[in-house]
């Protein structure tokens, strides 16, 4: 599921490590704990990347809002820190042996939803499930049961690199740090590829870049992608990859591109529920975790990926966050989205077969649960 890569290895070992990801995977995570103790007493040099990136795209549209003013009492800052510093000793890491991936989904209307809908201005339109008309929210307060992870990420970067199930984490992650501490000056940017979320007081930035098959190819425009015969070159994984370098944590994210095209066979459409049409209208998860649940997943591909990433040099970490979610058929953006920039018609809604979405999530959701899970990764390994 995630990642990290550091700028003092060389690239090419970057370069296959992407390779694999694009064609096996969902999420992984790159890490290197020795280039992030060297990183932590030195500066990031984000502003110096965008500044970069503003220079070389002339003819790419730039939009950037500031979200915030600069607080002027800076005791405020002292305050988080030690109040963090505290937090930190109290915490209690699970051991190595620990699967987090393997459970049940237990409702929880007390602790979740970790934020609001209405109050994380930085959701798109295609998430925001209970704006587009859904009436129930249940599917907010399902946990699988952080905090320190702004403090984790000061003067770091942290990227995820992929399509739109990447970008649905992405905004999940800042309204989660967004929920927890109040920033007194935080900025968005977008140019190109690349969108960053800035949070000045803990120079830190949460980013994504558009890049659904990891490597280049004819849908790689983050704005007009819908190509009917896509085209790829497997081998070209510099051209991106030249965004992603300095960055202290990669997040990739690489499957339903590779396996959405006329072959894809989809084994269920109904979650084992013979009265359903695809997701759609479904308000709870699947339960019954004791029976195989089939929804076209191609499991040999998990089975290659963690053996590959295993074997590596380079440090890779598998999180597998498919099958638990799987379960989670509530949890879809189904009706309640936008389809080429507009939301769907009283027409549309009435055809689910056709036009529920099984793919992307509402937030608060689903990834907030990922994001905690990616959270506890980088916390036992900074």
């Amino acid at each position: 599921m995630k990642q990290s890569c550091r700028n003092d290895h060389k690239f090419n070992n970057l370069a296959i490590c992407i390779v694999v990801c694009s064609l096996f995977l969902f999420w992984f995570f790159i890490y290197s704990e020795e280039s992030i103790a060297q990183f932590q007493s030195s500066k990031p040099k984000f502003q110096e990347n965008l500044e970069e990136l503003s220079n070389k795209s002339n003819g790419v549209q730039e939009n950037s809002k500031i979200l915030g003013e600069h607080s002027k009492n800076s005791s405020i800052l002292t305050n988080l820190r030690t109040q963090n510093d505290e937090e930190e000793e109290k915490i209690e890491l699970p051991p190595e042996s620990c699967d987090l991936f393997t459970g049940q989904w237990v409702y929880d209307n007390v602790t979740h939803p970790i934020y609001n809908e209405n109050e994380c201005k930085f959701l798109t339109e295609q998430v925001t499930c209970l704006k587009n008309g859904r009436k129930d929210s249940l599917y907010q307060n399902w946990r699988f049961r952080p905090r320190l992870l702004l403090e984790k990420l000061r003067n770091k970067r942290l990227m995820f690199v992929g399509d739109s199930l990447n970008r649905n984490q992405w905004e999940s992650m800042i309204c989660l740090l967004q929920s927890s501490v109040t920033f007194s000056w935080k900025k968005y940017k977008k140019i190109g590829h690349l969108s960053v979320f800035m949070i000045q007081d803990y120079n830190a930035t949460l980013e994504f870049y558009w890049a659904p098959y990891l490597v280049v190819s004819n849908s790689d425009d983050p704005a007009v992608h819908n190509n009917l015969n896509r085209i790829i070159i497997p081998e070209s994984i510099e051209k991106h990859g030249n965004n992603w370098k300095n960055v202290d944590y990669l997040i990739f994210n690489s499957y339903v591109w590779w396996m959405n095209g006329g072959t894809m066979k989809v084994l269920s459409t109904d979650w084992n529920n013979p009265n359903g049409i695809k997701c759609a209208k479904e308000t709870t998860p699947v339960l019954n975790m004791s029976m195989p649940l089939n929804v076209g997943t191609d499991k040999k591909l998990f089975a290659i990926a963690s053996n590959v990433t295993q074997s590596m040099k380079f440090p890779v970490y598998f999180m597998n966050i498919t099958s638990i979610s799987e379960y989670r058929k509530d949890a879809h953006t189904s009706l309640y989205t936008i389809r080429q920039g507009k939301m769907l018609t009283k027409e549309q809604q009435d055809d689910p077969a056709t036009y529920a979405d099984c793919i992307h999530w509402c937030l608060p959701g689903l990834p907030d649960t990922w994001n905690e899970f990616l959270y506890t990764r980088i916390l036992s390994r900074s």
